[in-house]
């Protein structure tokens, strides 16, 4: 009988970034490549629409039933899901979001929690006191109740080992992916023209995808950028989404350094649009503080543009050793260097585009996918 893998797919249908793409990313990769197991995906509300619909017969979704679920789906998601868990008669239960019932330990089965970062507890003044604590209790229990935690990076796996003892032999590294189109993407010509004509893009500019909040580190970009000559400098491009105080830091710095001219930021910037924006990118600039992976920068290698991003937590992993250029993400001075550098040598950029996409080329959804199922083969 093939084994039955039940997923927490809340953030799949109601995250838009994030831990939804992990999700949505992850269990359509395994129902491509590994069809020997059946899935099915477990979410607080029947929900089936725009974020992630999956063709019936290729995985079954689970949703609360009972009226008094149905008034408070996050009780049954943290506990009275496990009824239903022991009513499909799973194998395994995977957590893709930091998280497992409370009461998961009754029901037997094998368990597993996906871990994605633990930078409330490296950067405890990035969060709010009382959600430190509810993310350190909801972790600290779900890594003591999972038969194996999965760590999306090495960086993840250390802090796991560091701040919660849990034993190496216990942790699997299993890499993320970006969405599959990543893989596949063949620009045209006429689509990359009415990007470049919607959203007015120059014809050579610098690229940064992301939050606009502090750990991000939006605001050294800024500070490089003031620091390049004149001659040299070229618009920065910012899509993402702003966390108002922060945003305002980074404009202050804008407006008082006189680079209003130089700052474009797009609104309303869909996926495929965004992949024209990494094509068209002279480079791409990504100094955040902490990640647990490092999505964008994966992104950016796979459209085969130049990466300078940080030197610190995940991001090596992501970006690889010869394909970007890893800087202190808090060193300005460094951070015009790097970029001086690529924005003067052709050479250099075409280069790293080549190693980038290379390493990129490891975290297709096929390989990721079939590193999760052979952890999964573990307990079948």
């Amino acid at each position: 009988m093939a084994g039955r893998i039940g997923f927490d797919a809340k953030r799949a249908f109601y995250n838009k970034s994030g831990l939804g793409n992990y999700a949505r990313t992850l269990i359509s990769s395994l129902i491509k490549y590994h069809p020997e197991f059946n899935y099915l995906l477990f979410s607080p509300k029947n929900n089936r629409e725009n974020l992630f619909p999956i063709a019936d017969g290729q995985a079954k979704l689970i949703a609360p039933e009972k009226q008094f679920h149905q008034k408070f789906p996050s009780l049954w998601r943290s506990y009275f899901i496990t009824e239903n868990i022991r009513n499909e008669k799973l194998n395994i239960f995977h957590g893709l979001s930091n998280e497992l019932p409370a009461n998961i330990n009754n029901t037997g089965l094998a368990k597993i929690v996906t871990i994605h970062d633990l930078i409330f507890l490296s950067h405890p003044k990035l969060y709010p006191y009382f959600d430190r604590k509810v993310y350190n209790l909801k972790f600290r229990k779900s890594c003591q109740s999972a038969d194996i935690v999965i760590a999306i990076s090495e960086s993840t796996k250390l802090g796991l080992m560091d701040y919660y003892k849990i034993p190496e032999a216990k942790i699997r590294v299993a890499y993320q992916s970006c969405h599959p189109s990543y893989f596949s993407f063949l620009p045209e010509k006429e689509k990359e023209e009415m990007v470049k004509k919607k959203f007015m893009l120059p014809r050579q500019f610098m690229l940064y995808v992301g939050t606009i909040e502090e750990r991000k580190n939006l605001l050294s970009i800024i500070k490089a950028m003031a620091l390049l000559p004149a001659s040299i400098r070229i618009p920065l491009v910012i899509v993402g989404g702003k966390r108002d105080a922060y945003f305002n830091q980074v404009k202050e710095f804008i407006i008082k350094n006189n680079l209003q001219d130089l700052i474009i930021i797009p609104s309303n910037v869909d996926d495929e649009a965004l992949k024209y924006f990494y094509k068209l990118a002279s480079l791409f600039i990504y100094p955040s503080v902490f990640e647990g992976f490092g999505l964008p920068a994966l992104e950016a290698l796979l459209m085969e543009t130049p990466v300078i991003t940080s030197s610190t937590s995940s991001l090596p992993e992501a970006a690889g050793p010869n394909s970007c250029l890893l800087q202190n993400p808090t060193d300005a001075l460094e951070m015009a260097a790097a970029i001086e550098s690529l924005l003067q040598s052709e050479e250099k950029r075409k280069t790293m585009s080549r190693f980038g996409l290379d390493w990129a080329q490891q975290f297709h959804p096929e390989k990721t996918s079939t590193n999760v199922a052979s952890i999964y083969k573990e307990f079948l």
